[in-house]
């Protein structure tokens, strides 16, 4: 009976170890969530922060609109600097792993602006216009800093 459990076990992913993804959650800043997976088969481990509207992953700084609305021709600006096209960053976005899936063909964008986070730099705010329709949204990107620097200490690739 042991044997034909630990059989069990072993075929079905269970036994020695059960899952292979340890995941941590931490609260790096005020409003951010870090949330740090580590791989035990291979040993990477990867990191996804988040705020109310924005995401940090491998590098890429997402900024999210309603599903149904379309940020092919958003723009940004960061503090107090000119405005720019987001469309400028796509390559390097897409490069660096953001996702630019939607099952909408009318709006590939899916509602979401990608930033590397090299162009954020360490700026403190944020704000996007996702279309000529549309007025501009600010967005706090105070304690980003922080994100990055926990995300760096525990080794997350991207950070």
């Amino acid at each position: 009976m042991i044997i034909a459990a630990a059989t069990l076990g072993l075929f079905a992913g269970l036994w020695p170890f059960g899952d292979e993804i340890e995941t941590q959650r931490y609260r790096p800043a005020p409003g951010w969530t870090l949330i740090i997976e580590r791989d035990r088969f291979n040993g990477s481990v990867r990191c996804h922060a988040f705020t109310r509207d924005i995401t940090y992953e491998s590098g890429v700084l997402t900024v999210h609109f309603g599903s149904r609305t379309n940020t092919a021709l958003a723009e940004y600006r960061l503090g107090a600097g000119a405005v720019r096209p987001a469309a400028d960053h796509v390559l390097e976005a897409a490069g660096l792993g953001a996702s630019f899936r939607s099952r909408d063909l009318a709006n590939p964008s899916g509602g979401r602006v990608h930033l590397p986070i090299d162009v954020v730099g360490d700026a403190q705010s944020l704000d996007v216009r996702p279309n000529p329709d549309r007025q501009a949204r600010q967005y706090s990107l105070v304690g980003l800093d922080a994100v990055r620097a926990e995300a760096q200490a525990q080794g997350c690739s991207g950070a």
